[in-house]
Order: C-alpha cells, then sequence, then structure tokens
C-alpha cells in the first residue's frame, strides 16, 4: 500500500510540474506576440 501512495505520489508532482511548465509557456507565447506588435 505505502508503495502504491507513494507512486501515486510521484505522478502527481510529476502531473502538476508537467502543468506548471505548460502554463509557463502558453503564457510565454501569449505575451511575445502582444509585445511585437
Amino acid at each position: 500500500m505505502t508503495a502504491i501512495k507513494f507512486a501515486q505520489g510521484q505522478c502527481l508532482i510529476n502531473f502538476l510540474c508537467s502543468i506548471s511548465k505548460i502554463q509557463n509557456i502558453s503564457h510565454s507565447q501569449l505575451i511575445r506576440p502582444r509585445e511585437v506588435e
């Protein structure tokens, strides 16, 4: 049980990290065109 919970925790951390990276990329892409215009 503990191993499963640990694996789930790692998956959640990786999931949150990937979301934050995607949000950072999307924000940078949204800001750049506005600066160019």
